[in-house]
């Protein structure tokens, strides 16, 4: 899940974007226990194209919730067919140390090669 929080003072955080497909949709997902990710409290999908117009009235609705109240889900808080699936099966890297990774390549970095 997306929760851009820097665990080292410090860091820094990479956010690759890339161009948005017509009828792509957002997501917006809250889990029972963050630790885990096991198990979806609540989650709405929806086009975002405007932050402060499209997502605020998304985190409002999941604020105002009987699931944000009670931190358990109902029959509506999931979507029974959601737009897209999770992915599963593809493992993630572990972070890169960019620091670390400048410095073993600032010869080459310095010399302007491609």
């Amino acid at each position: 899940p997306h929760s851009p929080q820097r665990p080292q003072q410090g860091s820094l955080g990479l956010v690759i974007e890339r161009e948005r497909r017509d009828g792509e949709m957002d997501g917006l997902r809250w889990y029972t226990d963050f630790a885990t990710c096991q198990e979806i409290l609540w989650e709405r999908f929806f086009r975002c194209d405007d932050l402060g117009r499209d997502l605020v009235p998304v985190v409002q609705a999941y604020k105002a919730s009987q699931e944000c109240a009670t931190g358990k889900p109902t029959q509506d808080s999931v979507c029974a067919f959601p737009p897209l699936q999770q992915d599963l099966e593809t493992s993630v890297p572990d972070p890169v140390d960019l620091k670390e990774l400048l410095m073993q390549h600032e010869g080459l970095l310095a010399s302007g090669a491609p």
